[in-house]
């Protein structure tokens, strides 16, 4: 007989032998969408928690201004809302365009007002989704700030 233990590895590497990371994930969604919940993630937008991986390359530090950049941040975010996910937490985001930085505690620069706006719009026709739900957290009353932008 098993041990729990030893079930949980036997299940645990016969998943991953059989069912890859992206259905795992659409599996995740499809069964929460089925209970009638909606799902998301929460994306980090200071840059310098941010990093480029490419194979066979060193880390390459993020940076908005760079434009290839921001197309690879694009197309994460459009990447994991193809999977089912239906909301994005963006985590900094009343800070972005340089709003209340007194009370920013990030690392690194974050996006600039218009080219959230245009973040969000390029995730929402890239995906082809009309129900996306873009957060981040509020710091004041200017609700028109947030949906110009938007969130």
């Amino acid at each position: 007989m098993l041990s729990r233990v030893e079930l949980d590895k036997f299940f645990a590497s016969d998943l991953e032998k059989n069912i890859s990371f992206d259905e795992q994930f659409m599996a995740f969604n499809d069964l929460a969408h089925f209970r009638g919940l909606k799902t998301g993630f929460r994306m980090i937008i200071s840059e310098d928690q941010l990093k480029i991986a490419r194979e066979n390359q060193d880390d390459e530090n993020f940076r908005w201004y760079n434009k290839e950049h921001e197309e690879i941040f694009i197309k994460s975010c459009v990447d994991l809302i193809n999977l089912g996910f239906e909301a994005i937490f963006f985590d900094s985001a009343k800070h972005i365009g340089g709003y209340d930085l007194d009370n920013y505690t990030g690392v690194g620069a974050l996006p600039e007002y218009h080219q959230m706006q245009y973040i969000l719009h390029e995730i929402r026709c890239r995906t082809k989704n009309t129900h996306l739900s873009f957060i981040g957290e509020k710091s004041s009353d200017d609700f028109e700030r947030y949906r110009l932008m938007g969130l």
